[in-house]
Formats: structure tokens, sequence, C-alpha cells
């Protein structure tokens, strides 16, 4: 986590909101206090394709009780395989 000054977040605000859509966290200090912290705002559409996938694995895991993909691959052959069969993602 990074700490700003409330000076520093009001001269540069539009480049610290930039930062926290892409998953910075700011602290902010007002005469050497910490007053709050800038996170991002989590909604439906902000999810990765990787929580998306971790998601999806323990739905099936919790639905039948065994594994939800073949144990012989990687993690990156099935996290691959989702993107393919997610029409989303084409």
């Amino acid at each position: 986590m990074n700490t700003i000054t409330a000076k520093e977040l009001r001269d540069n605000l539009e480049d610290i909101a930039k930062k926290v859509s892409l998953g910075e966290t700011f602290s902010v200090t007002y005469r050497n206090r910490p007053v709050f912290r800038i996170v991002r705002e989590k909604t439906e559409k902000s999810h990765s394709a990787s929580e998306s996938f971790v998601s999806r694995v323990n739905t099936r895991k919790l639905k039948t009780g065994k594994p939800a993909f073949d144990p012989d691959k990687s993690i990156k052959e099935l996290y691959h395989e989702m993107l393919d069969d997610d029409p989303k993602y084409k």
C-alpha cells in the first residue's frame, strides 16, 4: 500500500485514479495522520478471469464432491480450457 498526502491526492488525482483502477491501494494522510484509504471498488464486472476460474472450480467441487477437473493437467492447461469454453473470452 502506498502512502500519499492529501495535497498529493489533489495534485495528482487523475494518475492516482488510474492506479487505483489497476488495483493499487493508497493510504491518505492529512497533517501527518492517516485519514482514509483509497481502494478499488469491487463490482461484478471487475472480476478477473482467474477469479472466475476459481469460482467455477469451487462451485463444481461443492456440487459433485469430486475434483472438478482432470488432476493430471496443469493449472495453466485447465485455465486455458475454461477460457476456450467461455464465449466472453473469445
